[in-house]
Order: C-alpha cells, then sequence, then structure tokens
C-alpha cells in the first residue's frame, strides 16, 4: 500500500491546493489493504490578507475507503470522521470573512473547469466520489473579533452528512469541499454566532449591573459621611 499512500497524499496536496486557491498540506497518509485509512496532520492555510496562518488544522482524520471503487470512475469513501479540528473564523479589512474568501476560489475553480476543457483533463474530472457518512466532531471555533487581537473561543456543534453523491452518482472533488464548508459556514453564523452576541449582551449586562453596584455603593457610603458629618455640628 506503500505506492498508494504515497499517490493519496500528493494528490490530496496537489487537489487540495488548487481547489481552495490555498495552501493545503497533510503530513501522512496511511491505508491498509482493507481500506480502512489514517490522515495525519491536515492544514488548510489562510488566503493572504488574513491575520492567522490556517483557516481549519486537525491531527487526525479516520476515513474507510472501497478500495475495488478505485479502479472505478466513481470513489466510493465509506466514511470520513474528523475529531477535534481547530477552525478559525476571522474578517479582513474589507469585512470579508476567511470562509466567504476561500468559497470564493472553490466557486472560481468549479467555473474553470466547466469552461476549460484541458483543466478538466488535468484534474481528471470523470472520477467522482460518494461519500457515505461524514462527520465532524469536538471542534473548536476561534473566532478573532474585528479590528483587535482578541480571540473568542467556542465550541462547535457537531456536523454529519450522509449520502453525499449518492443520487447523482457521484460529486466532483471541488463539489465535496463546496459543501463542506458551507455546512461549516451555515454552523457558525446559524449557531455560534448567535451565541457570542448572547455572550457579549450577557457581559453588557453584568458590566451594567457592576457600574449600577459602584454607584448605589457610592451613594451610600456619601450619604452615610454626610450624616456623620451632619450629627457632628
Amino acid at each position: 500500500m506503500f505506492s498508494f499512500n504515497f499517490i493519496a497524499k500528493n494528490v490530496i496536496n496537489a487537489y487540495g491546493t488548487s481547489i481552495t486557491g490555498t495552501k493545503v498540506k497533510i503530513e501522512k497518509v496511511r491505508f491498509a489493504i482493507v481500506g480502512t485509512g489514517h490522515l495525519g496532520s491536515l492544514d488548510i492555510r489562510n488566503p493572504e490578507n488574513f491575520t492567522s496562518d490556517s483557516f481549519f488544522k486537525v491531527e487526525s482524520i479516520s476515513t474507510d475507503i472501497d478500495i475495488k471503487s478505485f479502479f472505478t470512475n466513481t470513489k466510493i469513501i465509506n466514511s470520513i470522521i474528523i475529531k477535534k479540528p481547530i477552525i478559525r473564523f476571522e474578517l479582513n479589512k474589507n469585512y470579508d470573512s476567511n470562509l466567504d474568501e476561500i468559497l470564493k476560489r472553490v466557486m472560481r475553480f468549479s467555473k474553470k473547469i466547466k469552461e476549460n476543457t484541458l483543466a478538466e483533463k488535468k484534474i481528471n474530472t470523470t472520477s467522482k466520489l460518494v461519500i457515505n457518512e461524514f462527520s465532524l466532531n469536538d471542534a473548536t471555533l476561534e473566532i478573532l473579533v474585528p479590528n483587535t487581537k482578541k480571540i473568542v473561543t467556542l465550541g462547535l456543534s457537531p456536523i454529519y452528512l450522509k449520502d453525499i453523491g449518492s443520487v447523482e452518482g457521484g460529486v466532483l472533488p471541488n463539489e465535496l469541499v463546496k459543501i463542506i464548508i458551507e455546512r461549516i459556514k451555515k454552523k457558525i453564523i446559524n449557531e455560534e454566532i448567535n451565541e457570542l452576541v448572547n455572550y457579549k449582551k450577557q457581559i453588557e449586562k453584568t458590566k451594567d449591573a457592576i457600574n449600577d453596584y459602584k454607584s448605589k455603593t457610592k451613594e451610600k457610603i456619601r450619604n452615610k459621611i454626610n450624616e456623620k458629618i451632619n450629627n457632628i455640628f
């Protein structure tokens, strides 16, 4: 399986970088003869004009593939399981998010595939993927607060996808990347950003309560002092 592992690693790094328009690097790829696999140290870099180095990092990905299908035009992946990734969400000076920028690049790449026959041959678009099960669990979401160096860390609720490409006879790798990033974006916007807003409101309420407490305490102390002074005279 050494040659298969070597080829798979190079394919992921090369195609991943082309699809996202930013550097994708995976350090280790190991598949057993039965199809179970381990991908180690995946790092998807942030596009330029963003502060942090990486958009997505994870130490380990477990996968299970149908080995026989990899000799056909439709590759079947039984499962992709990602645990404990770190996802960085941030806005640049134009208030565009890194997720939106990567999605734009994926869409641009997809458009080029459709329009350019040479590009299609280069990435072998006849090969499609069917993913029976995809899961992303225990993710850490780091939100970089705009115009500051502060990072708010939250937990991202699990993402589960099933039967990707099964109805349409498979999806292209760039379509798979688009589906996953869009789901991550939706999860962040619908859940975690709302949580962050609520968190901010709670902090503001707490600050108001503290300031109110301070004000009332000062007033009580002032009244006591005035009372004592009046008693003296």
